[in-house]
């Protein structure tokens, strides 16, 4: 592929999402949905989801926030998701897609050990990319490896069981965790 200009426009940025983010992890099993990328497996999702506000296609920047969630667990008013999920409050896992290397721990940094983190509220950590600047290839193809080694490994850690756990021991009780917490305890967790 050769070197691309800065300053591209959203379509050719879309353009090089689908060659260098979304055909990797395609090709193991992830899903699209607008700007979103997700992988659902035993009643869990994890996705890579674009943060937008309103002005971004304007600033020509884009956020991307790793997350993870259960499927049984509710919106805010308590009523079941039958589809898939893009707001990031309803996700109680949320990491930077690049920054999957502080959960892992050991010698040989082999092992994911994740502690819950409040931030419910919109203030994500994100991996942010100015494609109207710079050229995002490299960026999106470390997202992409990222996601399929470290996030997935992530994702298959955060069982119901241990997500649970981690919310009762590590949360603020903010309204959400509260419900959360009640889906988990009415599925057996």
């Amino acid at each position: 592929m050769q070197a691309l200009e800065a300053n591209m426009n959203i379509v050719e940025y879309r353009e090089l999402v689908q060659d260098l983010l979304f055909e990797p992890l395609a090709a193991i099993g992830f899903q699209m949905k607008g700007d979103h990328i997700y992988l659902r497996e035993n009643g869990n999702c994890l996705a890579l989801l674009r943060v937008k506000d309103k002005w971004s296609n304007i600033t020509q920047q884009v956020k991307y926030l790793l997350v993870v969630r259960q499927e049984f667990l509710p919106d805010l008013e308590e009523r079941e998701i039958t589809e898939f999920v893009d707001h990031p409050a309803l996700y109680p896992f949320k990491a930077n897609p690049l920054k999957l290397d502080n959960f892992q721990r050991g010698v040989f940094k082999k092992k994911i050990v994740y502690k819950y983190r409040s931030c419910n509220l919109g203030h994500y950590d994100t991996a942010n990319i100015n494609y109207g600047e710079e050229d995002p290839s490299c960026i999106l193809q470390t997202i992409a490896s990222e996601v399929a080694t470290k996030g997935v490994e992530w994702f298959h850690s955060l069982t119901p069981s241990m997500s649970a756990k981690q919310i009762r021991k590590y949360g603020n009780k903010e309204y959400i965790e509260e419900i959360w917490d009640r889906a988990y305890a009415k599925n057996g967790f």
